[in-house]
C-alpha cells in the first residue's frame, strides 16, 4: 500500500473514527520507523495548543468544528506523511495542508509495536556485534 492508498481521515458530525485494518496498521508502523510520518506526539506537550494548528493547517481552519465530542475523544494522534508537507515550516516543524486522525487504541498499539521492534533491533545488533549472529 503506497502513501496515496492510506485512507484520509475526514470528519462530519455523525462520523466515528475507525480503527485501522491490519495492513494499514503495519504500513503505519513501518512508515513511522522509516521516518516517513510526522505525528502530533512529536510536538512537546507544552507546545501542542499553540503549534499543532500551525503544523496541521486543517485544524486551524476548523476541520474538527463539526466533529462529535466522541469523535474528538477517540483521536490518539494527528498525523501525515512528510511527503505531504508544504515547502515552508513553522518553528522547526513541518506544515501540512492535510492531516489524518488515528484512533487512540491504534496509537497505543503503534507505540507498543514501534517500541518492541526497536528493542528487537537493538538486541539483534548486540548479538551481531558480540559475534553471535
Amino acid at each position: 500500500m503506497s502513501e496515496e492508498q492510506q485512507p484520509e481521515s475526514t470528519t462530519n458530525a455523525n462520523q466515528q473514527l475507525q480503527l485501522m485494518s491490519r495492513e494499514e496498521f503495519k504500513r503505519f508502523v513501518k512508515d513511522v520507523r522509516e521516518n516517513r510520518i510526522f505525528v502530533s506526539a512529536m510536538i512537546p506537550p507544552e507546545q501542542i495548543e499553540s503549534v499543532m494548528p500551525m503544523v496541521f493547517m486543517p485544524l486551524a481552519l476548523g476541520a474538527l468544528s463539526e466533529a462529535s465530542p466522541d469523535f474528538i475523544k477517540s483521536i490518539g494522534v494527528v498525523w501525515e506523511y512528510y511527503s505531504e508537507a508544504v515547502p515552508m515550516g513553522i518553528n522547526g516543524y513541518p506544515m501540512f495542508m492535510s492531516c489524518r486522525f488515528m484512533h487512540k487504541l491504534d496509537w497505543e498499539r503503534a507505540v507498543s509495536a514501534v517500541s518492541a521492534l526497536e528493542m528487537s533491533d537493538s538486541a539483534l545488533m548486540d548479538e551481531a556485534f558480540d559475534g553471535g549472529g
